[in-house]
Parts: C-alpha cells; structure tokens; sequence
C-alpha cells in the first residue's frame, strides 16, 4: 500500500531526508516554496507568470493577433496590441516625409516618384510621347525625349589623374603635358561604356600613358593627336569578367 503524506510531512521529508521515497506520495499542489507551482492543474497553452512573492497565475488565452506585453515590476503582463508611438496612432492628412512618408496621397498607374523639394515627393506620370521622362515596359526600360548624360570634368595631373566610372560615362580633359603616370579608372561597373574627350593645350604633342588594363584593336595602343587644341574621342567598354577595358581612338576631329 502506498504511503501518503500531507504537506507539512512532504517538507519534513525532504529536509531530513533529501528525497522522496519510491513509495512516498503527494497530498495537495506543491508551493514555490518546495519547488512547486502551487497549482493543482492546468490547461493546454497555459502561460504562467509569478502573480505575488510566493504563487504563480496562468494568463488568459491569447487573441489573434495580440502579443505578450510586459506589465513592468509591479503589474501582471496581458495580451495587447503592438501600438505605434501616440503621434502617429492616428494619421491625419499626408505623411510627411520627416515621419517616414511621402508627402503626397496618391499616385497614377506607374507613376514615377521623384524628390521635388525637400518636404515632399511629385509624381511624373509615364508616355510614349517625345518629351516623356520614363517609361517602362515589362523587362524593358526605355527613355522618350533626350537623355543626357552630364559630363565630368577631370583634372588633368601628370601623375595622379583619375577618372571615377560612378560620376558619369562621358568625361573631358585637357591635356597641359605629358602623362607620364597611367590614369586610374575607378569603380567601374560589368558593360560600362566611357566616352573621353582627351584635348591638346595650345602647345600641343601632349603624350598619353595607357593603363595596362585597356586592350587595343590588333593590340596596339592607340596614340593621341598632335595639333595645338586637337580633341581626340576614347572610347572604351569594361568587362568585369576579364578585368579589361576594351578601348579605341577616334582622333583629330576637326
């Protein structure tokens, strides 16, 4: 027969004998105190948090959607609503683009959205008339109107020049001597086409000194003009996959 002891005989037990017999058997819930919850039953899905110093209490069942907010030290935690901050619990009118918005309340069918200022966004809307800004058909995007690339002006340095492939594709430079140096060509991307205006100064006969990297026609490097004031056209495509820019020169024009 199997022996039963009540709560006062548990503790009794465990403090002089350290644990329980095979043959011992529990009377009641056991409390924090012994290492118990101080519950007698539970449901499925039950979520327990310490109610007081000495028992533990089950929350509610949770309702779609809700999360498990923290009550602090000294209030139980519940199931609530994930709340933005009370300035935004409500928006009135259009977002600003100071909270994360656009400034704007609607927009057209494939509506381009460009930064007109610095509060706000404006919507282009697409065409395929002349004088369209953007448009774009399934994979294939395409320009109406002109399309103008800026060019970038580079310093001319015997030694040091460098031409950054991220500022534009079409570049200008006057040559005021020789280029002893070769240039650096950085950051440039897989198919990127460069189109550089090389021109003579007024005493003309200005030599060029070609990065290792650019490949020639029949693999011979292209020379510049000679005329005072000549403007000479490089043109030149990068592949990543080779590490090459492949380059030629359209020269003395005239």
């Amino acid at each position: 027969m199997t022996q039963s002891y009540n709560l006062s005989q548990l503790a009794n037990n465990l403090n002089t004998a350290g644990q329980l017999d095979a043959t011992d058997g529990l009377v009641g819930a056991v409390p924090p105190t012994n290492g118990g919850t101080g519950l007698a039953a539970y449901s499925v899905g039950d979520i327990l948090y310490a109610s007081g110093t000495t028992t533990l209490a089950a929350l509610s069942d949770v309702a779609i959607g809700n999360v498990l907010v923290s009550g602090g030290t000294s209030t139980a935690p519940a199931w609530g609503k994930v709340q933005l901050s009370a300035a935004l619990q409500a928006v009135v009118g259009t977002l600003p683009v100071a909270n994360g918005g656009t400034g704007t309340t609607s927009f057209g069918t494939n509506t381009l959205v460009l930064a007109s200022g610095t509060s706000s966004f404006a919507g282009l809307a697409p065409g395929s008339t002349a004088g369209a800004i953007v448009r774009s058909t399934g994979s294939t995007f395409s320009v109406g109107g002109n399309a103008a690339t800026t060019i970038n002006a580079v310093t001319w340095s015997a030694t040091a020049m460098t031409i950054d492939c991220l500022l534009s594709n079409v570049f200008r430079t006057v040559f005021l001597g020789n280029v002893t140096t070769a240039p650096t060509l950085s950051n440039p991307a897989d198919g990127q086409t460069i189109n550089w205006f090389i021109t003579q100064d007024g005493t003309g006969s200005r030599t060029m000194t070609w990065p290792t990297s650019f490949k020639w026609p029949g693999g011979t490097a292209g020379s510049l003009s000679t005329a005072a004031n000549a403007v000479d056209l490089l043109v030149a495509t990068y592949r990543s996959d080779t590490g090459f820019w492949y380059a030629t020169i359209a020269k003395a024009f005239a």
